[in-house]
């Protein structure tokens, strides 16, 4: 499992969705439920995703970039845990195609 975005102990690092690009601004991050995750390490159960997990995002151009890019840079923060230990942070760089982002209908 990965850590939640809102884990219950101080001590382990949070999913988080955060920008690297400074053509885009990151508005909203919706992050799914958490489960909850027995582990052996814990004397309670951790807030953690399992399986497939999708999260949604409200971007918009920084209208003081000068020039957009046809790619928009993310990093996802997780921290991969197993039953008996959580493992170092990482860092995941995401590249989504910038014509892919679909406009919010008004």
């Amino acid at each position: 499992h990965v850590n939640a975005h809102g884990p219950r102990q101080p001590d382990l690092t949070a999913l988080r969705l955060t920008l690297a690009d400074p053509a885009w601004r990151l508005l909203s991050v919706a992050y799914p439920a958490p489960q909850n995750v027995d582990v052996s390490f814990q004397g309670e159960p951790l807030a953690g995703y399992r399986g497939e997990l999708s999260l949604r995002a409200e971007l918009t151009r920084d209208g003081t970039a000068t020039s957009p890019t046809p790619v928009v840079t993310a990093s996802l923060q997780i921290q991969a845990c197993s039953e008996r230990l959580c493992l170092p942070p990482e860092q995941l760089e995401l590249e989504l195609p910038a014509a892919a982002l679909a406009p919010t209908p008004p």
